[in-house]
């Protein structure tokens, strides 16, 4: 899927463990290859891809549905946190799909209304703590009652 020229020139591609994230790929946004792609010339040890939006989850479903031969060590999904709409049991259940062939799953706590919902997720969920800006997760002790649940 990657050229192989492209794959060794990334910047930082040798360095391990750093990855690229796709959630500042805008111009990209929703083109799951070519996001990839670009993730690439960062780094081929570790990718975030991430669905930020719920809009944008659907096409990522899809894309890791078919089985990609992505070239990371390190493979982790970012879930929306944007325009959330569904309950978030299902959203659950769809990151929990995705957890099957992704090794983490991003969440922000001030996303999560349950932080016990998130429970099917086990050890692949992922808490990204927050900047200043956010109401919660900016500290250890804020983010005590989410590893707790």
């Amino acid at each position: 899927m990657v050229p192989a020229l492209l794959a060794e020139s990334g910047v930082v591609y040798q360095h391990h463990p750093l990855g690229a994230s796709t959630g500042y790929m805008e111009a990209s946004r929703g083109d799951w290859p070519a996001m990839v792609n670009e993730a690439l010339e960062t780094s081929g040890f570790a990718v975030e891809l991430a669905a930020l939006s719920e809009e944008e989850l659907p096409g990522l479903e899809d894309f890791l549905a078919d089985r990609p031969e992505l070239p990371f060590a390190y493979l982790s999904v970012h879930a929306p946190v944007k325009h959330l709409r569904m309950p978030e049991a299902t959203l659950v259940r769809r990151l929990a799909r995705l957890a099957q062939v992704a090794d983490a799953i991003v969440v922000h706590p001030d996303a999560m209304d349950d932080p016990r919902a998130y429970r099917p997720l086990g050890s692949s969920l992922v808490l990204e703590n927050m900047d200043a800006r956010k109401p919660a997760g900016r500290t250890v002790s804020e983010l005590a009652p989410y590893f707790a649940a």
